[in-house]
């Protein structure tokens, strides 16, 4: 099988159990990757200063493991965008790849024309409109908000520099939510269903993120003030973009 793309594979240096398991499935693949060691989660990490109130850019603070995540994927980033390959795909180590997965890559990575800044191929939305159909089933979508997970995403090079020039301005919200608020660096974020990629189970829910502790009214408040706010802009930048007629078709059901 032949590899569609260069792969980029985060990992922490602790997880040796997690790396030894890609490696293991993408050498069945005949899949090679690069290696990009994840940071280490610290307590006395800051997470942003715009964060935990109800009008913030993000409803609560992010936790040490969410921040090290996000400083993670920014590594990886900036080696997309500094690579001349037409895409590279960057993996959690988490990943299940299937040889499903390596047939969407390729017929995505061969795609005349260019490609969507960042194309998930983890998680899933309810609501879309097809971009494309894959030569191997599945379909190119595009929705008002891309699916949440850092699992699976195939980048371009100029996609990865468009996300970086506004990272550091939003440094309160973890790495997938910031993906979500494409207009803010005028990413085209699409994502392919059903997802060729998977969580594997070979670890079972465990993550090595954590998870957040913050609770009561006033958290509830500030979560409820940015969902609304994101629904919203989301809607609104998706219209001015791409008009009322893709905006309604990305209102229908997914199959």
């Amino acid at each position: 099988m032949s590899q569609p793309c260069p792969i980029l594979v985060i990992n922490l240096e602790r997880s040796i159990d997690r790396l030894a398991n890609m490696r293991l499935q993408l050498d069945r693949l005949g899949l090679t990757f690069d290696l990009v060691r994840a940071v280490k989660a610290s307590a006395n990490e800051a997470a942003g200063s715009r964060h935990n109130h109800f009008l913030g850019e993000y409803f609560t603070c992010l936790t040490p493991g969410e921040q090290a995540c996000r400083e993670s994927h920014l590594l990886a980033l900036r080696a997309v965008a500094n690579s001349h390959d037409r895409a590279v795909l960057v993996l959690e180590d988490d990943a299940e790849v299937s040889p499903a997965a390596v047939a969407a890559l390729t017929d995505l990575c061969s795609m005349p024309g260019p490609l969507p800044d960042c194309t998930s191929l983890y998680g899933t939305r309810s609501r879309g409109s097809t971009v494309a159909q894959l030569r191997s089933g599945g379909s190119l979508m595009l929705s008002v908000s891309p699916p949440i997970g850092a699992v699976a995403i195939l980048w371009t090079p100029s996609g990865a520099r468009k996300f970086l020039d506004v990272a550091d301005q939003h440094a309160s919200r973890p790495i997938d939510v910031q993906r979500k608020h494409w207009w803010e660096g005028t990413l085209h974020a699409a994502w392919i269903s059903p997802p060729p990629i998977t969580e594997s189970t070979a670890f079972g829910r465990q993550s090595t993120i954590g998870a957040r502790s913050a609770r009561g009214f006033g958290a509830s408040l500030a979560k409820w003030s940015y969902r609304m706010r994101f629904l919203v802009s989301s809607h609104c930048h998706f219209l001015a973009l791409h008009g009322v007629k893709r905006w309604w078709k990305a209102q229908e059901r997914v199959p």
